[in-house]
């Protein structure tokens, strides 16, 4: 299933459960119109701040995932989790060395952090 139709279907339920609180949101879910990277970081999941708080910190550099749960005070599976779906979102890239692998985010995650950024501090 392509990652923009099962986020888009995931928002849809969760419009169901709680109509209020999601309603803007789905009816902005229109393909034309919606950035399917932004999807990753919408405010109706619940690992959306500490998908955010990885691509901050690999704004300024490489890092391994052991290092960015030292660094943010998250379980290591927790990031490992998060680096995989934003790896799937073309947001983060992997490079190995050796048995160790460090993540890189992507133009696309500069791109998709930076507009999610912007929009908080308006």
């Amino acid at each position: 299933m392509p990652l923009l139709t099962y986020f888009t279907n995931r928002l849809t339920r969760v419009a169901q459960l709680f109509p209020a609180n999601t309603q803007g949101i789905v009816n902005k879910l229109d393909k034309n119109q919606i950035e399917p990277n932004f999807i990753l970081l919408l405010g109706t999941s619940k690992g959306l701040e500490s998908r955010k708080r990885i691509l901050n910190l690999l704004l300024s550099d490489a890092k391994g995932c052991n290092e960015i749960a030292i660094q943010l005070e998250l379980n290591w599976r927790t990031v490992y989790r998060h680096l995989k779906l934003l790896e799937k979102g073309e947001l983060v890239k992997v490079a190995d060395f050796g048995q160790r692998k460090f993540y890189q985010i992507t133009l696309k995650g500069e791109n998709t952090i930076k507009q999610a950024n912007k929009k908080n501090t308006n």
